[in-house]
């Protein structure tokens, strides 16, 4: 043990002399990491205050030369400073020297584990991932294990943290990373007009099943769910252990939305009354949507035209049960509402012919010319 504790102080000694005189050595050359975040960027300096040189993309691979405090130094397009910061990648690869002789390789990161082979003092290796007190290595073509305290290397600390788990910590796989500013759409059917489950908050990551180049197969929840594969960028690693940003869950939406909606239609019939906010008596159009929504605890404002700038605004194609439609029946602006029950029909209060709360189509011929917008203000 004397011998081994020597060996790796020496080494050590020679890996600090190597780093201050900035001459790495071969062994130590091609530790890699790849871009976890949308926001990284290669600055010049290692500094937060120093302005992005470039941007990169989230999955890109980068040669890591070295650390410089909260910065890892990186091989980028010829720079001779290029500088990224730790948080916003993940080492994949460190190179080490191994400090010893006869060092098991096991198959997995355990004493009891399978012995596959064998590696011996100054063994140049590949570091992929710590699980406990091993590190897992490329031996052979296959992922195997060491125990950590016969291997050195000056980037290894920083390799990914990898879960023990029944394939001996082997957790590795493919997932994807948002990257849309508003967030995207995860929905039950590979199509535009497929139902929507949930939408999803950028850099959230979700375990991919299959990928497509319009559509993206992901896991969330344990369902597999849909989304357009421009949103979300794809990579074969150790999936971070955050939890997606839910914007909104349509699974809670959807049966507000109905509740909504079957509380509505309890009112066909309610005669129109010009400022009316009375279900049973009497009510105009904005009327009955705000007192039906307040009903179900969602506060909208009072009149059309104001509640056409609560929620967000959605297209046409776009509209889910709940949704507010609009329209202009007074030729200046939005004057008319309603609340949208799917298959193409909306609930209101008329001042028509059918005078009152009833129910019509959205492709009728005076609703289809007159209508504006819709709005989303369930979420």
């Amino acid at each position: 043990m004397d011998s081994y504790k020597k060996a790796k102080s020496l080494i050590t000694v020679l890996l600090s002399t190597a780093i201050v005189s900035g001459s790495f050595i071969s062994a130590f050359a091609d530790n890699i990491a790849t871009v976890n975040d949308s926001e990284a960027a290669i600055v010049s300096t290692p500094s937060l205050e120093a302005p992005a040189v470039s941007t990169l993309d989230v999955g890109q691979s980068l040669n890591v030369l070295g650390s410089d405090g909260d910065y890892y130094k990186v091989a980028f397009e010829g720079l001779q400073n290029a500088f990224v910061l730790n948080d916003f990648v993940t080492v994949v690869e460190a190179d080490g020297i191994v400090v010893g002789d006869n060092v098991i390789v096991r198959a997995a990161s355990s004493e009891d584990a399978e012995t596959v082979g064998s590696l011996s003092y100054g063994d140049e290796v590949v570091v992929t991932g710590i699980n406990g007190n091993f590190y897992r290595i490329k031996f052979d073509d296959k992922e195997c294990f060491v125990h950590s305290d016969f291997v050195i290397g000056d980037m290894i600390y920083s390799v990914q943290k990898i879960d023990s788990a029944e394939n001996g910590g082997r957790v590795k796989g493919k997932f994807g990373t948002i990257i849309s500013d508003g967030g995207a759409k995860l929905r039950r059917t590979p199509d535009t007009e497929g139902d929507v489950y949930a939408v999803i908050d950028r850099n959230s990551v979700l375990t991919v099943v299959a990928e497509g180049e319009e559509w993206t197969t992901v896991v969330f929840e344990d369902t597999e769910l849909f989304i357009s594969s421009p949103l979300i960028v794809t990579q074969t690693g150790v999936k971070p252990e955050t939890e997606p940003v839910v914007l909104s869950h349509h699974t809670d939406v959807a049966a507000k939305a109905d509740a909504i909606i079957a509380y509505g239609k309890k009112f066909i019939g309610t005669p129109y009354s010009w400022g009316g906010t009375n279900l049973s008596r009497g009510v105009d159009c904005s009327g009955f949507t705000q007192a039906v929504m307040k009903a179900n605890g969602v506060s909208i404002s009072r009149t059309s035209r104001s509640q056409a700038n609560d929620g967000y605004r959605v297209s046409k194609s776009e509209l889910q049960k709940g949704d507010l439609v609009f329209f202009s029946t007074g030729g200046s602006g939005i004057s008319h509402v309603g609340i949208y029950i799917g298959d193409g029909n909306f609930i209101h209060s008329s001042s028509g012919n059918k005078w009152g709360v009833t129910i019509d189509s959205l492709s009728s011929a005076y609703y289809t010319r007159n209508y504006v917008t819709a709005s989303r203000v369930l979420n």
